[in-house]
């Protein structure tokens, strides 16, 4: 975003909150609250009538709803918990970027107005964002929004490449850039090993290209951000393995056992 106003519509279903988030935010010169909803119901209603350039949404359905109606707007989920369940359910109906209820009002304001830079956008939401397919959509989003694209998409190796554009199995498996006319495909590469790849095509009647240098930073940023993520499960799942068998130690069965008795 620029400089500009950012229009924001408040959707949750205290009337406490609204009040609070209202009177914090009016300070803000950059944000102007055009609206409140109390459910989601409501906030279909008047996005679809207000236009908002931001959607501070609490609840899965209705950021979809929102989403499906708006798809160029920001959806910010505002949820009261930052549990992994609840973030990528949300970043999966379409919200662009994700703030705990418990944040301090600094963080909700820069989440909200976001960031002109694509780039740091993108690194933000990665940053925020929990491991799997939620980064997918993230960066796909992050692509489609930055370029200009029509169909934008991020493909995992070595399966899920299968069914993706020859453009895209091609730059996995020459691990290096392989463009056409108004199409792109940039391996996802990481600590030499390449990941997957990212994949973005113009309208058929754009003439213009792609910006080879934009996309291939946005998609060095995911490699790294997908990296990461697998060595820390790895490390997770080294830490649940007993050195000498290679089955699962006292630490896994405390787990499983846990899981066990509240399942129960």
């Amino acid at each position: 975003m620029s400089s500009r106003t950012v229009r924001l519509l408040v959707c949750d279903d205290s009337v406490e909150l609204r009040i609070l988030l209202r009177e914090t935010l009016a300070a803000h010169p950059r944000i102007e609250i055009v609206g409140e909803a109390a459910d989601g119901s409501e906030a279909v209603e008047l996005a679809g009538k207000l236009q908002p350039d931001v959607v501070l949404m609490d609840g899965v359905e209705a950021t979809r709803r929102v989403h499906a109606l708006l798809p160029a707007a920001r959806i910010v989920a505002f949820a009261a918990s930052d549990h992994t369940t609840t973030v990528m359910a949300m970043m999966a109906a379409g919200a662009s970027a994700y703030c705990a209820k418990s944040a301090g009002i600094w963080e909700l304001e820069r989440t909200i107005v976001g960031q002109a830079d694509p780039l740091v956008r993108l690194a933000q939401g990665l940053a925020r964002t929990a491991p799997g397919w939620a980064k997918s959509e993230l960066v796909a989003r992050e692509l489609r929004q930055s370029t200009g694209a029509v169909q934008t998409a991020v493909y995992g190796s070595p399966d899920g490449l299968a069914n993706a554009p020859a453009l895209a199995r091609r730059a996995f498996a020459r691990s290096i850039p392989v463009h056409e006319r108004g199409k792109l495909a940039v391996p996802l590469v990481a600590d030499g090993e390449t990941l997957g790849a990212v994949y973005a095509a113009l309208p058929l009647d754009d003439e213009r290209e792609l910006d080879v240098e934009l996309v291939c930073a946005i998609a060095d940023l995911a490699a790294t951000a997908f990296a990461v993520d697998r060595r820390i499960a790895e490390s997770v799942a080294e830490a649940r393995r007993d050195a000498l068998t290679g089955l699962g130690n006292r630490r896994a069965f405390d787990e499983r056992l846990e899981i066990a008795v509240r399942d129960a």
